[in-house]
């Protein structure tokens, strides 16, 4: 029995424990977090077989994000055919912290969320003519531009106004045709 559909917070939640941020910076994590935003709900078993991992690994993966709040367990299931489902649709994050400690933990984030950023867009580079319907709207934008550091803030927030409403409806929500899409952004000076 699946659970009733819940909404998630719009709100993104701010990270800022060391420990939570240290956490997060690991690939196998990173990877199940974005498989439960694409399904809903994930078993270990269904994690294992999706991200080409052990089931015991998985559950112990999803332990270690339970323990910080990225995930909890539906209370559905038993054993390893209990399902589990993320806590925040979306997380926040600064890597310039005040702190060595928690400077160092975001810092180790960023760069894991960078490389797991790239090695997406390389890998549908590769498989981008098995899905012909998705290589024309599919983009990559790279610009060079004059901006003020309050014009570069004022740039990304725009962008996330733009993306909200597909955040909004990201899980239980998407409409019927949709697939999960990865979009990342970035702006820093050169």
């Amino acid at each position: 029995m699946s659970p009733e559909p819940r909404e998630l917070s719009a709100e993104p939640r701010e990270l800022s424990d060391a420990q939570a941020l240290r956490a997060l910076a690991h690939p196998v994590r990173l990877a199940l977090l974005d498989a439960l935003r694409a399904r809903d709900e994930l078993t270990a078993s269904a994690a294992a077989e999706l991200l080409g991992e052990s089931p015991g690994n998985m559950s112990w993966h999803l332990g270690i994000l339970a323990r910080y709040g990225f995930v909890e367990e539906t209370r559905t299931g038993t054993g390893r055919r209990r399902p589990w489902r993320l806590v925040d649709r979306t997380l926040r994050f600064s890597s310039a912290a005040p702190d060595a400690e928690t400077a160092a933990a975001g810092g180790a984030l960023e760069g894991a969320l960078i490389t797991r950023a790239f090695d997406g867009l390389e890998a549908w580079r590769r498989r981008r003519a098995e899905a012909p319907e998705w290589a024309e709207p599919s983009f990559l934008s790279h610009s060079i531009v004059a901006l003020t550091p309050a014009e570069l803030a004022e740039v990304s927030a725009a962008i996330d106004r733009v993306l909200q409403p597909y955040v909004d409806r990201a899980l239980a929500a998407r409409p019927p045709g949709t697939v999960a899409v990865r979009v990342v952004s970035f702006g820093h000076p050169v």
